[in-house]
């Protein structure tokens, strides 16, 4: 079934090759736009037609003003409303294709539209490749009368692939104006109604909990950390950096990156939400975790992602002393052992001790607090054994103090 985009620059030929748009050259859809990104997005057909795919664009590609999830095919549906940045384009199907290209009414002779008409072309579809829109062409003008012919209205230029039927308006009497005033309303009433159940789909469905929990397991799957991290909510993101979460979904305690997920038992109220995702590690083993959202403004949230335990901390302490890394070991430390113990002297003195090995032992944990024993080794065969303890700062463990 025929399919096409109608924008700024007219109407273009979707085929089953992808079509690629953005800013840069090399895409077949070409938009000259500061807000749209040098590689954007992406159209291709697919098995029930086709689907759009946003490529971790800066700004998003909005879908009936609805901003996509990167990296997340949304299937199309005809007169669906497609923007990029300044350029916004209506997905045309079939019906919606020959309708579009055939319907140029003809007024009526005793009709006075206010203004003059222009004539339009015979519709001829554009190829999809080498089009380029400019901010121009996104533009929309109408074209003002001289000031000399004040009589004169100003001329009016339908913008490309807007179609308005002219229909002769005759005289209704009273009775009709009132039908129609009761239709009108019914009508507006319709519409309110229709649209506040469409805003609660698309909050609930479209950008709701499925979608975040959807888009953080993907982004699991595709070691894309940073579009993980952002699915998290502000509290989480303030707790741990973007690099302590990097390390900790990378390793999960020793199970390996997640190689694949399945989102399940996803509800949703007026201001929480919940679900669960399946994981599988690179090591072959599998977990069901829970989680909780939260909505902050239009999106959903996840508010209770652990990235800290006391094996994760006290592992990345001993890897970054056995590459000599200080500043990530230092980094492992709790606010108030930093306060006794500088950067630079931490790192002095483990070099200047030659130490060449670190390994954790004996992990127990207590509530808030856990225990565990670490031994150093040195350039001349010494061990050196020390009592770690680490305490729960707001969710992320911490080394607290060490006793020979």
């Amino acid at each position: 079934m025929d399919a096409m985009l109608n924008g700024p620059q007219g109407r273009v030929l979707l085929g089953s090759a992808t079509l690629t748009v953005g800013r840069a050259q090399d895409n077949q859809l070409v938009i000259q736009d500061a807000k749209v990104s040098a590689h954007h997005a992406e159209i291709r057909l697919e098995k029930h037609g086709h689907s759009i795919l946003d490529l971790e664009s800066t700004n998003g590609t909005f879908l009936n003003e609805q901003r996509l999830a990167p990296n997340r095919p949304y299937r199309l549906k005809s007169l669906d409303v497609i923007r990029l940045g300044g350029a916004t384009f209506v997905y045309e199907v079939g019906k919606a294709i020959t309708r579009a290209s055939s319907l140029h009414a003809t007024p009526s002779a005793d009709w006075n539209p206010g203004y003059q008409t222009t004539l339009t072309a015979p519709f001829t579809p554009i190829p999809a490749a080498n089009v380029e829109i400019t901010r121009e062409q996104q533009t929309y003008q109408q074209s003002s009368s001289p000031a000399h012919m004040p009589s004169q209205r100003p001329v009016y230029t339908p913008p490309p692939g807007l179609l308005k039927v002219l229909v002769a308006r005759p005289q209704k009497n009273r009775q009709g104006r009132g039908v129609m005033l009761a239709i009108t309303g019914s009508v507006v009433l319709f519409g309110v109604i229709g649209f506040a159940l469409l805003a609660f789909v698309v909050f609930n469905v479209l950008s709701g909990p499925s979608s975040t929990l959807n888009a953080y397991c993907n982004a699991l799957k595709n070691q894309n950390y940073q579009t993980a991290y952002q699915q998290l909510d502000t509290s989480s993101q303030r707790k741990f950096s973007l690099s302590d979460f990097t390390r900790y979904v990378s390793d999960n305690n020793g199970a390996g990156r997640v190689t694949d997920c399945v989102v399940s038992n996803v509800n949703a109220t007026s201001a929480r939400g919940s679900g669960t995702i399946n994981y599988t590690y690179a090591s072959g083993g599998t977990r069901a975790v829970g989680y909780t959202l939260s909505s902050e403004g239009n999106s959903w949230r996840i508010a209770n992602v652990v990235v800290s335990t006391p094996d994760m901390t006290l592992k990345s302490y001993c890897d970054a002393l056995n590459r000599r890394d200080y500043p990530t070991a230092y980094s492992q430390f709790s606010t108030g052992f930093k306060s006794a113990l500088s950067e630079p002297e931490f790192a002095h003195r483990f070099s200047a001790a030659g130490i060449t090995g670190c390994q954790p032992s004996a992990i127990q944990r207590d509530g808030p607090i856990a225990t565990s024993i670490i031994t150093y080794a040195d350039n001349k065969g010494n061990t050196i054994i020390f009592n770690a303890y680490l305490i729960n700062d707001n969710g992320v463990w911490k080394i607290d103090t060490q006793q020979a």
